[in-house]
């Protein structure tokens, strides 16, 4: 089992990591004028229920995956060319030898996927049989296509076909959600990171000269754009079925096989806790479990008479049973306190779910039993973070686009506040409920995000946009 959770475990720390993380340094970009389009609702940045044809997206995406398709661009020199391209100004890729990637047949094939009526991964009855175990070897590729596609964007972009990119925009931000509704957390944080990318190609789009306004496109994205409730809830079935003794652990009485079961389980979760402290030789994992319950077993009883075990019942279990109940049902109250904030707008819930997740950390550092905590819960602030900087993201491009909106009005200078723009409203900032900060001097103008209160900057925290007015 232990391979499968460490994967997971590595899987969420890249993904987050990935997750493009607002940088400190701000986002430059020049800025063309723009009118709103008409209609208003002319381009739109996800696939629309026209766009659509029946089927599930998932069988297309994993017929991309076909060898034949994708064998060259993973040779190393193609697949660095294509990297260096997904990052690239559209003008420094107007001679690029890369032409051949926008007619890729693979790339259709993920077109036509984006475009499917609904995505169903099928993983939550492979969740219910396999638990952590459950392999995801499919994530890696499909962030390999949100790359591909922001090379094809920007290949687009370099050659002025503006209409193109924004489909293949349309592309990568479908695949994102496409994604993300699986109910895991780690495709969750990568859906995350494959839309952070399709906005970075948005901007490039917004630079274009003669490119549309994308107000009223970003607009009519869904809010939020990507909800991280369904990986909690798959998250939330992992336990039990990774470990299946724990079910019986509540049991008045347990038989001789559901004791061994239970000791497994124990030293199941043990030997993902100290395979990287200590030798993972049987009899050092069964010593570390019995002093583990010998020091966790006083306070393991008191907290079960506490909630209303009598204390002789208690007092004849066995330590094992004990130590399991007293740590699954604080895993389960953890559980709770944390997931629950996930349910708010990010804004209400972030000093409140920082707040449980640090006393999570806390209990779980000083925990003697079981470390079911540490091992089965995710960290709720990181994900509902990242999800909320890419809320963020999309608000503050709208931002963007309202100021060009002004320019097209005004000669192509910038507004000298945000209370000038009257063709659309600026959202506020989704993070702290608070209106974005607008500085303009000149041609030149910083749209900034306001930090939650009493925090520094961070990349986890902190958004700018450096506008220059087009000459």
């Amino acid at each position: 089992m232990r391979t499968p959770i460490a994967c997971l475990v590595v899987l969420a720390a890249s993904a987050a990591n990935a997750s493009a993380q607002a940088p400190l340094d701000p986002i430059k970009l020049t800025l063309p004028p723009a009118a709103a389009p008409v209609p208003a609702l002319k381009y739109h940045l996800l696939p629309e229920v026209a766009d659509q044809s029946p089927g599930n997206a998932a069988l297309l995406y994993y017929k991309s995956f076909a060898p034949e398709y994708l064998s060259n661009m993973r040779e190393k020199a193609v697949f660095q060319k294509i990297y260096e391209a997904s990052r690239a100004s559209p003008k420094d890729l107007v001679t690029s030898e890369l032409r051949w990637l926008k007619g890729r047949g693979v790339m259709r094939e993920v077109d036509r996927a984006a475009r499917r009526a609904y995505c169903d991964w099928e993983l939550t009855e492979r969740i219910r049989a396999e638990g952590a175990g459950v392999l995801l070897p499919d994530v890696q590729t499909l962030r390999e296509f949100a790359m591909i596609l922001s090379a094809r964007a920007r290949l687009e972009l370099a050659d002025g076909e503006t209409d193109k990119a924004l489909y293949t925009c349309a592309t990568g931000l479908a695949l994102s959600r496409h994604l993300a509704e699986a109910p895991t957390v780690v495709q969750n944080l990568v859906g995350i990171a494959i839309a952070m990318i399709m906005l970075g190609n948005v901007e490039e789009v917004i630079q274009t000269s003669g490119s549309p306004n994308l107000y009223w496109a970003l607009a009519a994205l869904p809010r939020p754009f990507l909800d991280p409730r369904k990986g909690f809830q798959g998250e939330k079935m992992m336990l039990f079925a990774t470990w299946p003794a724990l079910r019986d652990a509540e049991a008045e009485r347990l038989s001789e096989a559901q004791l061994k079961a239970l000791e497994a389980a124990a030293e199941g979760f043990l030997t993902e806790d100290l395979r990287h402290e200590r030798s993972e030789a049987s009899a050092d994992v069964k010593a570390a479990l019995a002093e583990r319950v010998k020091k966790a077993l006083p306070e393991s009883k008191r907290a079960l008479v506490v909630a209303g075990r009598k204390a002789e019942d208690v007092d004849k279990m066995p330590p094992l049973q004990v130590v399991t109940i007293a740590s699954l049902r604080r895993f389960a109250w953890h559980q709770d306190e944390l997931l629950k904030w996930a349910c708010l707008p990010y804004a209400e819930a972030r000093p409140l779910l920082e707040a449980a997740e640090k006393n999570r950390l806390r209990e779980q550092k000083s925990d003697p039993g079981l470390p079911i905590m540490k091992l089965m819960l995710p960290s709720a602030y990181k994900v509902c973070n990242a999800a909320a900087r890419l809320e963020r993201r999309i608000a503050a491009l709208r931002g963007v686009e309202a100021v060009r909106m002004y320019q097209a009005s005004h000669g192509g200078r910038l507004p000298v506040s945000l209370d000038a723009l009257t063709e659309a409203p600026v959202p506020f900032d989704p993070m702290t409920n608070q209106p974005f900060v607008y500085k303009a001097e000149g041609d030149k103008a910083t749209l900034s995000a306001p930090l939650p209160p009493g925090e520094a900057a961070t990349g986890n925290n902190s958004l700018t946009y450096e506008l220059t007015a087009a000459r």
